[in-house]
């Protein structure tokens, strides 16, 4: 875990998008240091603290306002495990000799789909990767694991995931933005 990415100031969302990749990729873990100094393991191995599918309803409740947002108690979050981290938010995981890379985002499902179709670099055929969304409702997270769909196509595997990850970065970064001016304009027509 030493290599792992570590989420240093966690918000509901970084809590959202790490609970979501530990619950949906066979393998993964998480690991949770509480401000009190506490240290939660989440996974399926027998050290853990909680399954994934436990801390996943944890950070579901976190969401409602009649619940305390757990995320308040939350120093640092690492995933690992299965997951070796890239950088950028990209994910490696190699399952039966198979190469893949998986991501987390707050975006829709449909959004993804549309962003995805712009990446890779040129010249690349359309059929030379495969791209499955895994979207939780319930966290409101999409994952995405990308895979080769031959060993020809396997080195462009890094640079179509970054591809990936920087255009769900920049679509994320825009819609805040958005947001935030929305959020904005009302403010300003209250006073």
């Amino acid at each position: 875990m030493a290599n792992a990415p570590t989420f240093a100031t966690t918000s509901l969302e970084r809590l959202r998008l790490a609970t979501a990749l530990a619950h949906t990729v066979p393998g993964a873990t998480m690991r949770v240091v509480c401000h009190s100094g506490q240290h939660v393991n989440v996974g399926v191995h027998p050290g853990a603290d909680l399954d994934a599918c436990a801390m996943r309803k944890v950070v579901i409740a976190s969401g409602r306002p009649e619940v305390r947002d757990c995320s308040e108690l939350v120093a640092d979050i690492t995933v690992a495990g299965a997951l070796q981290h890239l950088g950028g938010g990209v994910y490696r995981r190699v399952f039966d000799d198979v190469e893949q890379r998986w991501l987390a985002t707050l975006l829709p499902p449909e959004t993804v789909a549309e962003l995805l179709d712009l990446c890779g670099p040129a010249g690349t055929p359309d059929d030379a990767m495969h791209g499955c969304l895994k979207p939780d409702g319930d966290l409101a997270v999409t994952c995405l694991v990308i895979t080769a769909n031959s060993r020809e196509y396997q080195h462009l595997l890094d640079e179509i995931a970054a591809s990936a990850s920087a255009a769900i970065l920049v679509e994320e970064l825009l819609r805040s933005t958005r947001q935030g001016a929305l959020s904005g304009s009302d403010d300003a027509s209250d006073r």
